[in-house]
């Protein structure tokens, strides 16, 4: 095999070899991208939810203090 034909043949098989990487990334993205999109969104919305509750329980515990301090005087 000459010189040309080898090189050739080396770049070709470089160019399948990042065809299929390429489309092995395209491919897990477009499969598995969805699911991980609603998995953190499903997170971030446990998240606000679990901060709100928590809020919520500190403005009931504050407005009870304030509450207490007001029949005080």
């Amino acid at each position: 095999m000459s010189e040309s034909a080898s090189a050739n043949l080396g770049g070709l098989y470089i160019l399948v070899f990042l065809a299929l990487f390429v489309g092995g990334v395209l491919w897990a993205c477009h499969r598995f991208g969805p699911d991980m999109a609603r998995n953190k969104r499903d997170r971030e919305i446990e998240t606000a939810m679990r901060i709100g509750l928590q809020d919520a329980e500190t403005y009931d515990r504050i407005a009870a203090q304030i509450m207490r301090e007001r029949e005080g005087r």
